[in-house]
């Protein structure tokens, strides 16, 4: 087999996103967001296979965190969280028409909001509110939309993620990290996703077949119980749209997840990873949990800007989602910490405060608010995950009838689930 060049592993990438990620159908609106650099090329490519697959109209739009900074630290402070009609209208069209949404993450500037975490927390949380708000109600929350994220590397996140290697060397290593986590330097890359498909959906049944009633995680600083809805289930790989077609939310994706009972999570836990809050690292992170929320919580570097985030409402200091990865996954076995919630959520297990996933229940898309609060899901503007695996962790699972089922040893899934 010839060994793929850059330029078909790039191009092998936006098919991917495009065919199995956004899954885009003839006649539909697609809309890209990219911050620049390389993930320019990225979204170009993205726009030439839509239009490929029938698309009627793909929207680009640059995104590039500097605009807004220069908007916070240098506009009018009573601006500051104005966003204009026509940017609320473009997400709104993505909903009506049943499109699809890619967002290309870069990371470009990686530590360009340290100086004002909490301020940038802000701009976030007003523009999750006013230009998202219908956009995840709807569009996600309910399936209205097929949508995707993508995080190709950026010349300063590389820098980061392999410091002992030069700037150019840094980027290449980063590029082929992410060829080989989204498997697009496979010349059959898409009947691989299809695989990887199968095992995750065939996962989640077996641990549907359980009937879990909690998790439990044990490792250095770890004694975590978190109580599951119970009617939830099991999630991984790809999801269908309100309409009935699949799409892939995030690639690479090597994670099973569910919804916990936002009131039945007790213990402490150690953050094994950085949390990236939008721009803003927070490090050596330790949660404590009490009757559900987060009633104490420690950091090495930000704290304030953790503390900030989860004061944002009630929700955001309870549980939305909890999630398996196994060290089997090929984001673990690549040995960096990326800093980049895509990939390290890849890499472990993993607990999310904030909001939750109505995917979870069973025509969760047309439960009213009360009735999701009685099942234990969790209501916030947000959803933050942190990492909470490695090789010292083990987690087991109490089923409905007490019984106690081991789903991962040292971090990885035991032979019954792999």
């Amino acid at each position: 087999m010839l060994q793929m060049s850059f330029d078909q592993k790039l191009s092998m990438y936006a098919r991917l996103l495009v065919d199995r990620g956004m899954n885009v159908q003839p006649g539909q609106f697609v809309l890209v967001a990219f911050e620049g650099g390389v993930s320019e090329d990225l979204a170009l490519l993205v726009m030439e296979h839509a239009y490929r697959r029938g698309a009627r109209h793909v929207d680009v739009i640059y995104e590039h965190p500097r605009i807004k900074h220069a908007r916070l630290t240098l506009g009018p402070a009573d601006d500051r969280f104005f966003f204009p009609l026509h940017t609320v209208l473009g997400r709104e069209q993505i909903v009506d028409s049943q499109g699809c949404v890619l967002a290309l993450r870069t990371n470009i500037e990686p530590d360009l909001f340290n100086e004002i975490p909490q301020l940038a927390g802000e701009y976030d949380g007003a523009y999750r509110k006013q230009v998202l708000g219908r956009f995840h109600q709807e569009g996600i929350n309910k399936g209205q939309v097929s949508w995707c994220v993508a995080c190709p590397p950026s010349p300063k996140a590389a820098q980061k993620a392999y410091p002992e290697l030069g700037a150019e060397d840094a980027f290449a290593a980063y590029w082929d990290a992410v060829f080989h986590m989204t498997m697009a330097d496979k010349e059959d890359c898409i009947e691989h996703w299809e695989a990887l498909d199968a095992t995750l959906h065939e996962r989640c049944g077996k641990l549907d077949a359980l009937n879990i009633r909690t998790l439990n995680f044990y490792g250095p600083e770890t004694r975590l119980t978190v109580g599951l809805s119970q009617a939830s289930r099991w999630k991984g790989g790809s999801e269908k749209s309100a309409s009935g077609k699949t799409f892939l939310p995030n690639i690479p994706t090597f994670e099973v997840f569910t919804t916990p009972d936002r009131r039945l999570t007790e213990g402490r836990v150690r953050i094994t990873r950085p949390v990236n809050l939008d721009g803003v690292l927070v490090e050596g992170l330790r949660l404590e949990f009490k009757d559900g929320k987060i009633v104490a919580f420690d950091a090495d570097t930000n704290r304030d800007a953790y503390d900030a985030f989860i004061a944002k409402d009630e929700g955001a200091r309870m549980l939305g989602e909890v999630a398996l990865v196994g060290t089997d996954s090929p984001v673990f076995q690549e040995g960096r910490i990326f800093n980049n919630t895509l990939y390290d959520e890849n890499a472990a297990c993993h607990i999310a405060t904030g909001r939750g996933y109505t995917t979870c229940f069973e025509n969760g898309w047309n439960l009213g608010k009360e009735d999701l609060l009685e099942l234990g899901f969790n209501q916030s503007a947000t959803h933050q995950d942190v990492m909470i695996s490695d090789h010292d962790v083990d987690v087991d699972a109490i089923t409905a009838d007490g019984s106690e089922v081991a789903l991962l040893r040292n971090g990885r899934w035991v032979p019954a689930f792999m």
